[in-house]
């Protein structure tokens, strides 16, 4: 039987949120019911496939072994890195999918009903939103630089870059 572990990595991740999400919300009832889950689903298998692609650039020996070979381990994370490509993609399409379908009206709009948010939806738009945000330090020298409300960075002696100054021992 041939090995397809990234076809078998995509069915368990599904599997998975199925199992998740089904006894707790049921089947979605209308598009966008499944929009969402879709949105989700492609999210968990995106984290999944790039895990795992991140475990096999570590290039540990027992994976190697397990998979036939150091050509293999690199041939498969070259499949889960265009696999990663194409989960990205269909994330980003049916998050813009209403647009279109709503102009080409083969969908009536959204009607949006009171309720609380999920809160991981919430920390991952969140997560996605925030790439460039900065911590702050008490002390100056370890402050990454950080816009100001304009959009310029900070300028003053007090928000210096960790790139200004040699690492020290006190950071």
């Amino acid at each position: 039987m041939k090995q397809r572990p990234l076809t078998l990595l995509l069915a368990a991740t599904t599997l998975l949120y199925a199992a998740c999400t089904v006894p707790l919300a049921g089947w979605p009832e209308n598009f966008w019911g499944w929009r969402h889950e879709l949105m989700l689903l492609s999210g968990v298998q995106l984290m999944a496939v790039m895990s795992a692609a991140m475990l096999l650039a570590m290039r540990l020996v027992p994976v190697e072994q397990a998979l036939g070979g150091l050509d293999k381990l690199y041939a498969l994370h070259k499949r889960l890195g265009i696999a990663a490509g194409v989960l990205l993609s269909a994330h980003w399409l049916i998050k813009l999918s209403p647009k279109l379908l709503l102009a080409l009206q083969w969908v009536e709009p959204r009607v949006k009903r009171g309720g609380a948010k999920d809160p991981l939806v919430s920390l991952a738009k969140d997560m996605g939103e925030r790439p460039g945000r900065c911590w702050r330090s008490s002390s100056s020298r370890c402050c990454a630089p950080c816009p100001t409300a304009s959009g310029a960075s900070c300028t003053s002696s007090s928000h210096r870059s960790i790139w200004s100054a040699p690492f020290t021992a006190s950071c």
